[in-house]
């Protein structure tokens, strides 16, 4: 029994500790085949991701077997892709999860092994860097607090529902935010960062945001929707 209740609650702490880094996405697109391989599902690791990401408490589907719920809504689903930097003696891999319009979401730190048979290798680093996703720790990316002050001119775009996405004039996403009840009033709210977007009676673009240590940034930037 005991160890029962302490499955569960392992279980809800991974959950939320996933949850921290993909709160805004309902599932995960795993592909059957990925660029580092010449065959699908090459020494099963497509499987091995799906059956890691499932146990972990995540919608995961294959890429040829997306319900229609995810067909009609790509944007609220991430997609899992590898990097491989091995040498001669170590097989080292990094997991990537992808938004809809291919920007990084999460990328893993990288798992190592140094087994010389292939599909051991693989999966042993693969299983290491899949501890990442589970801490919700990754590679550190430039802060982006320090990226929105620096954009002066962004666009507002929908994701379906109360989903946006704040991205500048290379596509590239800065924010995702949620349209607060408020008529042009949106939230910034990501595990690094909390602020507010909204725009005035004169129709002037305010953007407020605050990271985690502390820092301040108001900026008054130009936005097309």
């Amino acid at each position: 029994m005991k160890s029962f209740v302490f499955s569960v609650f392992l279980s809800i702490g991974l959950f939320s500790s996933l949850n921290a880094q993909f709160d805004r996405y309902d599932f995960v697109v795993v592909p059957t085949k990925f660029d580092v391989f010449f065959e699908s599902n090459a020494y099963r690791t497509s499987t091995l991701l799906k059956f890691l990401l499932t146990e972990a408490g995540y919608e995961a589907y294959y890429e040829d077997e997306l319900p229609e719920y995810a067909l009609q809504n790509p944007c609220k689903g991430v997609k899992v892709d590898l990097e491989e930097n091995s040498g001669l003696l170590l097989t080292k891999f990094q997991i990537l999860f992808k938004d809809c319009r291919n920007q990084l979401v999460f990328k893993t730190y990288a798992g190592e092994s140094k087994s010389k048979d292939y599909k051991t290798a693989y999966h042993q680093s693969i299983r290491q860097a899949f501890s990442s996703v589970l801490s919700g720790k990754g590679v550190s990316e430039p802060k982006k607090i320090d990226r929105a002050s620096s954009v002066d001119r962004m666009r507002l775009m929908s994701n379906g529902g109360d989903d946006y996405s704040l991205v500048d004039y290379s596509g590239a996403v800065i924010f995702r935010l949620t349209k607060s009840a408020a008529t042009d009033v949106y939230l910034v709210n990501t595990e690094e960062i909390s602020g507010i977007l909204f725009r005035n009676a004169e129709g002037k673009w305010t953007m407020e945001l605050t990271d985690g240590s502390g820092a301040k940034v108001t900026t008054n930037p130009e936005i097309e929707q």
